[in-house]
């Protein structure tokens, strides 16, 4: 049996004229050629499908894209400021998020035009960032090797560890526990996650300084752009796979963490980021969450652009279902549905014309994973045809 042996060097010069020379790089450990014209090409490596998703933390339909408290944070849950990226934290602390925008400043070794910024805003606590994988995709995985990638930095503090993992769920799919974490734990150890949840060894990390630790990837992050990634063997028994980026130590006030260009392979290669269209990304997060508000606005009372409208059915304060929002794409499964007055504050109907008011005991009603009605008893002013109107948003995450 024969075999060719690599030493990783750096990109060689231009070889002479009709030659080509084969190298593994240093900068990236990927097998490559370079002509006699100098340029090069990556070796072996074919496009898989990104089962994350948002991993360029593109869409940020629940929040603020500007830097912003993140609402009601805790141990046991996940709250969501970036499409499909739950946030958790060890302590009462008041954490913030920002999607950064790079278009009119590129910053070196950064791809994707967006990330996310999380900071610790007061008091020390560990973090921990999770998506889960729906059941039908890791179906597909188990029994097989997956690479687990990511692009990590910061902006505020000083150089510190991430750690960087694959938790299971084999509990209920697609409803791993609420308890998410039962203690984040000292320095230096690895949280205690919820019931049927245990995080999956690496067989292997990858990234400068990336040492494999226990049951996760430790990952030494500096101010400068850099890929970290993992590989694992998925379970058999898991229903939900949940890759998850978890600080070793706890952060100070005014640390953060940039992260971008998170991906989940099939297979050990590693992978290079790609930028799906930006309508298909969308409608993989309103899977999980969609919204009648414009894109960039954050879901609030007092808001008439976007709002569903319909005309009432009978004259006068008489009850009636007229008004019905379908979602942009059918939901993962039947959401939860949260009404916004778009001409006062509060969660009623408004009626728009013939006197102007709210309306009362406004409901979602006949909710499905593909549309919902809205049931209100317009004012005693209503005559067939006034106009109503409602915004919503509807939550069906895992």
């Amino acid at each position: 049996m024969s075999r060719i042996r690599f030493t990783k060097i750096t990109q060689p010069s231009t070889p002479a004229a009709n030659l080509s020379e084969v190298y593994v790089d240093t900068a990236d450990r990927r097998l490559k050629q370079i002509d006699d014209l100098g340029v090069v090409s990556q070796l072996a490596a074919g496009f898989e499908k990104n089962l994350l998703i948002n991993g360029g933390f593109d869409f940020v339909q629940r929040a603020a894209v500007a830097l912003t408290n993140i609402t009601s944070p805790s141990a046991t849950n996940r709250i969501y400021s970036a499409d499909r990226w739950g946030f958790t934290v060890g302590n009462v602390t008041t954490p913030q998020f920002e999607q950064v925008d790079t278009i009119a400043a590129f910053e070196t070794g950064l791809n994707a035009r967006y990330y996310g910024r999380y900071k610790q805003l007061t008091n020390a606590a560990k973090v921990a960032l999770t998506q889960v994988v729906l059941g039908r995709d890791t179906a597909t995985l188990r029994g097989r090797v997956v690479r687990f990638q990511v692009l990590m930095r910061w902006n505020v503090g000083s150089n510190r560890d991430m750690r960087l993992g694959l938790t299971t769920n084999t509990g209920t799919v697609d409803a791993p526990t609420a308890a998410w974490v039962t203690a984040f734990n000292a320095n230096g150890t690895d949280p205690t996650f919820g019931a049927s949840l245990a995080l999956v060894t690496p067989l292997l990390v990858e990234g400068t300084g990336a040492t494999l630790v226990g049951s996760a990837a430790t990952c030494p992050i500096t101010n400068a752009w850099q890929r970290f990634s993992a590989t694992f063997l998925i379970p058999t028994t898991c229903k939900n796979i949940m890759p998850v980026i978890f600080s070793n130590n706890t952060f100070a006030a005014n640390d953060d963490l940039c992260i971008s260009q998170c991906g989940l392979y099939d297979g050990m290669e590693i992978q290079d980021w790609i930028t799906l269209p930006t309508s298909t990304e969308l409608i993989r997060c309103q899977h999980f969450y969609a919204k009648t508000f414009a894109l960039g606005t954050v879901p609030a009372a007092s808001v008439l652009a976007g709002a569903v409208k319909w005309g009432t059915g009978v004259a006068g304060a008489v009850s009636g279902a007229w008004g019905q929002w379908r979602y942009p794409t059918r939901m993962n499964k039947t959401p939860t549905i949260t009404l916004f007055n778009p001409g006062a504050a509060g969660a009623q109907v408004r009626q728009l014309s013939a006197t102007a008011g709210d309306c009362t005991a406004s409901s979602a009603t006949n909710i499905t994973d593909t549309c919902c009605d809205f049931t209100t008893t317009p004012g005693a002013t209503a005559v067939i045809g006034s106009i109503l109107g409602v915004n919503a948003t509807a939550e069906a995450e895992l």
